[in-house]
């Protein structure tokens, strides 16, 4: 992020947890309850001068419409907390 951060303009918030080493093998889960380490990721937008949209995306599961709105309220309260909103 800190080589190509000038660059970024959009990102798609996306999380979950990688099966095995195969880079392709994860499984999505809703935003927050994977393995993406949210704080660190948001930060190091911040420190490039990302001021861009963060996409939320969640493509499986019973539930989507409830993911999505859950993953707006988890983005707010860790901006929040991180004093970036």
């Amino acid at each position: 992020m800190h080589t190509l951060g000038k660059y970024i303009v959009h990102t798609h918030a996306k999380d979950g947890i990688q099966l095995s080493a195969d880079p392709v093998a994860y499984e999505e889960l809703p935003l927050g309850k994977g393995g993406v380490k949210w704080d660190e990721y948001l930060k190091a937008l911040h420190a490039v001068g990302f001021d861009g949209y963060l996409t939320i995306e969640r493509e499986v599961g019973d539930t989507p419409e409830a993911d999505i709105r859950m993953a707006a309220d988890f983005l707010r309260e860790r901006l929040a907390a991180l004093g970036l909103s």
